[in-house]
This record gives C-alpha cells, structure tokens and sequence, in this order.
C-alpha cells in the first residue's frame, strides 16, 4: 500500500485549521477583539477541516478495510487508535470540568464514551466528529461481516443513504469512499487537479463569505439544512480538494517530513488541543488578538506532537501484541489491486 505524503499534509492543515478555529472562539468568549474574531463568517468556516478529516477518513478507511481479511482485526484496529487516547482527555476534561464546579451529568458521559449522540455535545466538545467517525467505522465493519469485499463502493452507498436520509455529515465519508475508488482506476491529468483543487478553495471562500453556511456543528438538528445546502456544503468543496491531491499523477509527489509527520500526529493534535486551549487560557492570557491565537495554535501543536510521540505511536505498535488472539489468527492482509493510499 502506498503511502501519498500530500493526504498526511492535507491532514496536518486541517487539523491546525480546526485548532486555530477554537482559539478564536475562546478569543470571542473572552471578548478579546481580532479582525476574524468580528467577522465570524470567516471564523466559523475555519470548522472546513473538519469536512476535510472527514473525506479523508472515508478514503483511508475504506481502502484499508478492502485489504483485511477478519472484521474484528480491522474494528479493534480502529477502536486501538482512537479510543485510549480520547477516553484519557474525555478524563482530564471531566476532572477539569468537576473542579470547576461544572461537574457533567452521568448520562453524558456514558453518551460520550459510547459515541453516542446528544444535544449538548460530548463531555470533551470536539469529540463530537468522533461520534461519526465510529459510526462510519461500524458501518464498514457491518459490511465486512456480510462478506461485501467491495467496501469503497459499498460503503459509498451506505454513507450516501444514510446521508441523505438522516445524518447529513456521513455525506462526507461517502465521498471519500468514493474517492478512494477512483483513485484506484483513475490517474487524472494534472490540469483537472488544478482544477479540483482551485475549484474547491473558491468554493470554500464564497462559502464562507455568504456567512451562513457553517453552524455550530454540534448542534444536531439546528445546524443542517435542506438538500441543496447538503450539496453545496458536504458535496463540494472538501471531496473536490482531496480528490484533486489524490488523483493527479503528483500523488506520488515528496513532501517536506515536517508536514508529513504532523499529518500522522494529527489525530494527537486534534484530540489533545482542549489542554492546549487551558493552558493557554493560563499562562498565554498576557498576549491579546491575534498573537493570542497564533502562540495557542503552536500550543496545541506542541502537545500533540508530544503525546504522538510519547503515547501514540508507541501505544499503536503495541497493537501486534494481542495478535494472538483466537479470533485474529488469519492472514493480516489481502491484496488489493490499484490501492493507492
């Protein structure tokens, strides 16, 4: 399988975008005056990198899942990588919240813990993308049980009705599952990536100057709205800017190992920002505007590079350890024709 450089950078800036998002959020909280803080248009389409984790996701899973010949060594897989570290902050979060006098009920957090979904968002805020994020891993994991070997098309279509029908978000995993099996087949010329990719920056900027496009994403019923805005939201802009770096022939392209190795500590960014975002809030409070944001955003960065390397990555290859298991005892991987990724 091989390993395209340019998604782990697509990962790493969608990651810093989301986190530099919530600095400006803790900016307007606190009544701190920036020029993006004002303008909340601009701020609020900054929750962009999420649509983007989210295809992204759709295209790696997918393709991952093709090359596994046992359901339950691919879910525990995903389950290994992204419970512990999000069950250790969803604690640290509870513990902060419980000191502050602001002790969360019971029943969100089993709902948190469960990645089940609730009006008020999980215990640890951002975790709310991991709910579908699950969601989305079951479903493929439900389609390896039934035997479909096919999981990019398959999964395609499971997102796309589910999408359509209730959750609009799965949208996004659809179309990186749809990605993922063009890219198999299809090399596109490099004028159409130019084209992808410039067409979906500007879709995104006209997005985010109409000022209404993005919502408070956690807010399950208010923030969705009719079918065109699911097309012009979750249909457009992220599937057009992945495709165009996963298609053309420059997928092969090195990148710098700064931003490739951010890209695979960007799940550490993304769930460990929350420390960052308090430590800040205590030891950064001096700094105001925009440098605030700025010095908390590499904060963030810090911490999760810090905990990539310290717990992650170590913790991630210690999964051979349980491969003994009964249940786990087949061949690892299959091969899977045209994989890219």
């Amino acid at each position: 399988m091989q390993r395209l450089e340019g998604l782990q950078v697509l990962r790493a800036l969608a990651a810093i975008l989301v986190v530099f998002y919530h600095t400006l959020y803790a900016l307007e909280y606190h009544r701190d005056p920036c020029w993006l803080c004002t303008h909340t248009a601009w701020s609020k389409s900054m929750v962009f990198g999420v649509d983007v984790f989210f295809v992204i996701s759709g295209f790696i899973v997918s393709t991952v899942a093709e090359r596994e010949t046992s359901a339950a060594r691919f879910y525990l897989k995903r389950i290994w990588k992204i419970v512990p570290l999000y069950y250790a902050v969803t604690l640290i979060e509870y513990y902060w919240k419980t000191a502050d006098g602001h002790q969360p009920r019971w029943e969100q957090v089993w709902k948190s813990l469960l990645f089940v979904r609730q009006p008020g968002g999980p215990v640890l805020i951002h975790g709310w993308t991991l709910v579908y994020e699950m969601w989305f891993y079951t479903v493929l994991f439900v389609l390896m049980l039934f035997g479909l070997r096919r999981l990019g098309w398959a999964g395609c279509v499971a997102m796309t009705v589910l999408g359509w029908w209730k959750w609009p978000l799965l949208l996004l995993f659809a179309g990186g599952c749809l990605v993922g099996e063009l890219s198999k087949r299809v090399v596109a010329p490099v004028w159409l990536g130019v084209v992808l990719l410039l067409g979906g920056l500007a879709w995104w900027l006209g997005l985010s100057w109409q000022g209404e496009s993005f919502g408070t994403a956690f807010n399950w019923d208010a923030a969705f709205g009719n079918h065109w805005w699911r097309v012009q939201r979750l249909g457009g802009p992220a599937l057009m800017i992945v495709a165009g770096v996963v298609l053309p022939p420059w997928r092969q392209a090195k990148m710098p190992m700064v931003a490739v190795f951010l890209g695979d500590a960007s799940y550490a960014i993304y769930v460990c920002q929350q420390i960052g975002l308090v430590y800040a809030g205590m030891y950064v409070d001096r700094v105001r505007g925009i440098g605030y944001a700025i010095l908390t955003t590499l904060l963030c960065i810090a911490i999760g590079v810090t905990v990539h390397l310290a717990w992650e990555r170590p913790f991630g290859q210690s999964w051979r350890r349980i491969y003994d298991l009964v249940f786990l005892r087949t061949p690892g991987l299959r091969a899977t024709p045209g994989a890219t990724s």
